[in-house]
């Protein structure tokens, strides 16, 4: 299981008092230590309560069980980005005159899976290569790379009010 959770508030709006967060389970189909049930078949209520009760939330549990909301939703696809790379296809398959692939399920170097980017850029690549025309897709944006984007990042945790918009 990964918990999310970010400097709040999380979203513009957000009230006071009021924390976000998110978690996932990587293998939904694993029964819980205390909720003896598949995650993939729980309520919200019970995935929280195996979660607090993993990280021994003991004294505040039922408190919190209480008064939060809780959405569980299914993202099934949502894992590709761990899935191995080495079996997935480049949009334009080699040798391939009339065929172009394109989703979250081809090969796109030094770019992440799980963005609706990752599958448009696919496409514009498949085009590009097929019909040759149109300008090429752009180079994937690399902020591990950007002095900027790096500088924001660290903003972020040491001072995170001044940061957020």
């Amino acid at each position: 299981m990964s918990l999310s959770v970010f400097h709040q508030p999380e979203i513009i709006g957000q009230p006071d008092g009021t924390y976000l967060w998110w978690g996932y389970g990587l293998l939904p189909e694993m029964t819980g230590k205390y909720v003896q049930k598949r995650m993939d078949q729980c309520t919200g209520k019970e995935i929280l309560e195996e979660v607090l009760r993993q990280l021994q939330f003991d004294r505040n549990r039922d408190r919190i069980i209480e008064t939060s909301i809780y959405i569980p939703c299914d993202l099934p696809y949502a894992n590709n980005i761990w899935m191995p790379h080495s079996d997935r296809p480049p949009p334009v398959p080699k040798g391939a005159t009339n065929l172009g692939l394109l989703g979250q399920y081809v090969e796109l170097s030094r770019d992440v899976a799980f963005t609706i980017e990752y599958s448009a850029r696919a496409a514009w690549e498949a085009i590009y290569i097929l019909l040759k025309r149109g300008p090429a897709p752009p180079p994937v944006y690399q902020a591990r790379s950007d002095p900027k984007a790096l500088l924001a990042a660290l903003k972020v945790f040491v001072c995170p009010r001044s940061a957020r918009p």
